[in-house]
């Protein structure tokens, strides 16, 4: 009797055995949905394709009551021994899809947002190495969307803390960027690394940025702003009018300041372009300082964003330096604004100072020399400017019948055409929809005749 009960037992114990070896996928299936659905998560989907004594792997994995996080597969990979203490070697997911939104409407995992709610300083210890390949992050931001394909791999680093290498190619409206980057996040929250932009390519209102490379150190912290020193250079920059062949830029944000260093210049050395900035309060209305210097020779490409006639010889410098409060600049070309309506909501002081040195101008002038200062305001979408002194304009060589198209008499040519002095002194004021201004020119010619007007100009635009 006692025989056949041990064999009864032993059938049932086997039956019960082969049972959950049969059924052990689904077993682990409702175990897991099981543990998620009690941190508060949808499972869409979720298949345990395979069970080994080393390796579990997952397929079609939908999470989320938007499908907020899917992946083609995922391998979970163990040690038997280690795994009943509760140890997991490395997860590996391939074909990773995370939707976040980082727009502030809604918690930026959505539904899956219990999954990260842990215990401060605990982050670490919940986190297995895992490798992602083909994985992809669309994220709404308040720029729109922005999509990153990633690679890479995380892991658990000194206690409290993780770390994380990865290459990515992020693909937004503005433009594309392809790099790599490495992070440490330490276990208050401080996260530091470095990113490399290996290629880019942005579309800017009003311009177009290629070749771009670059490398930064940054540093994102709980409690204040970011830090960040990064130097970036473009291959090319094409504006409407005009293009760069060269470009570099240094950029340093430390606490609520950013400073600001670009050289821009055509591959020929015939013009280059420098700029010094400051902001601070970059993060809110940032009060801004600038210097920028624009240099071009005759052939540059750069007459066009001077306002000048390009001419056959000679050369062009200005300076201009202002300062005051701009618009916040995340509001820089949102609803389809241009630079030009984010611009008119600045109040800035500024100073231009401009030397043009033999200027030549077939069939119109020999060589044209002098210079010129403007002070001028940004103010309720106004611009109004001035002379604070005459400027003085020296023309050499200037050609008769230019001078008869123009419409001067016949008996004022012979004594302009072998050079006069042109001095100007004025104001002027513009804002949509029109430019006012009025100043006074006075020609002097060389044989000391002069003539002197006063005129009032109104431009429509």
């Amino acid at each position: 009797m006692g025989r056949r009960i041990a064999i009864l037992v032993a059938l049932l114990l086997g039956l019960a055995l082969a049972a959950l070896f049969v059924f052990r996928t689904a077993i682990v299936e409702l175990v897991i949905a099981d543990r998620l659905a009690a941190r508060g998560v949808v499972v869409g989907a979720l298949e345990v394709a395979e069970i080994g004594l080393g390796e579990t792997r997952i397929e079609g994995l939908r999470l989320g009551a938007r499908d907020e996080l899917a992946a083609r597969e995922v391998r979970i990979a163990y040690e038997l021994g280690a795994l009943t203490r509760g140890r997991i070697e490395q997860i590996s997911v391939e074909g990773l899809v995370l939707k976040l939104d980082l727009t502030g409407a809604a918690p930026p995992l959505g539904s899956l947002q219990p999954l990260i709610e842990v215990r401060e300083g605990n982050a670490a210890a919940l986190l297995i190495t895992t490798v992602v390949t083909d994985s992809r992050i669309e994220a709404e931001t308040p720029l729109g969307r922005v999509t990153v394909a990633l690679d890479g791999e995380a892991w658990s680093e000194a206690p409290g803390a993780i770390a994380g290498a990865f290459s990515f190619a992020l693909q937004a409206a503005p433009g594309r960027l392809q790099g790599a980057f490495d992070i440490i996040r330490a276990a208050d929250g401080t996260a530091t690394g470095n990113l490399v932009i290996e290629d880019g390519a942005l579309a800017l209102p009003g311009a177009e940025i290629g070749g771009l490379r670059g490398e930064a150190v940054y540093g994102l912290f709980p409690d204040r702003a970011p830090t960040v020193d990064a130097k970036v250079s473009a291959a090319r920059i094409a504006l409407p009018e005009a293009a760069f062949e060269e470009a570099h830029l240094t950029l340093r944000i430390a606490d609520t300041r950013a400073t600001l260093a670009a050289r821009m210049s055509g591959a020929d050395r015939r013009w280059s372009l420098a700029l010094a900035g400051t902001l601070d309060d970059y993060l809110g209305a940032p009060e801004a300082r600038f210097d920028l210097s624009a240099l071009a020779t005759a052939g540059a490409a750069l007459w066009p964003l001077l306002a000048l006639p390009e001419p056959s010889a000679g050369r062009a410098a200005a300076r201009l330096t202002a300062s005051g409060r701009l618009a916040p600049l995340m509001e820089l070309g949102a609803d389809g604004s241009t630079p030009a309506q984010w611009l008119a909501r600045a109040v800035l002081d500024g100073h231009l100072v401009a030397e043009l040195t033999g200027l030549a101008y077939p069939g119109r002038a020999e060589a044209v020399s002098g210079d010129l200062r403007i002070d001028g305001t940004i103010e309720d979408g106004a611009v109004t400017f001035r002379l604070p002194r005459e400027a003085r304009l020296h023309v050499n060589g200037l050609d008769p019948d230019w001078l008869r198209e123009i419409g001067l008499p016949d008996a004022v040519i012979p004594l302009l055409e072998q050079g006069a002095t042109l001095t100007l002194d004025g104001r002027g004021r513009a804002s949509e929809p029109a430019l006012t201004a009025s100043f006074t020119a006075q020609v002097s010619a060389r044989n000391g005749a002069q003539v002197e007007t006063a005129s009032r100009i109104r431009l429509g635009f």
